[in-house]
């Protein structure tokens, strides 16, 4: 019974998939903080870019003389 505890408490398997996951957490949080603060930024530019953009003005049709 001891040998087999001790061969538990050896095997490393289950501790290389939470070193996966926990990998792969640390990505996760690091891209969801680079695009919420890029993003905040991509947003204020595409506004500004749509506030100097103005539709050109609607042409005045001449007067005829009649």
């Amino acid at each position: 019974m001891i040998e087999k505890l001790k061969q538990l408490w050896k095997d490393e398997e289950g501790a290389s998939a939470v070193e996966y996951g926990v990998l792969v957490a640390g990505i996760i949080l690091v891209s969801i903080l680079v695009i919420y603060s890029i993003g905040t930024q991509v947003g204020e530019s595409f506004e500004a870019v749509d506030q100097n953009m103005k539709a050109p003005p609607t042409p005045i049709a001449p007067a005829t003389g009649g």
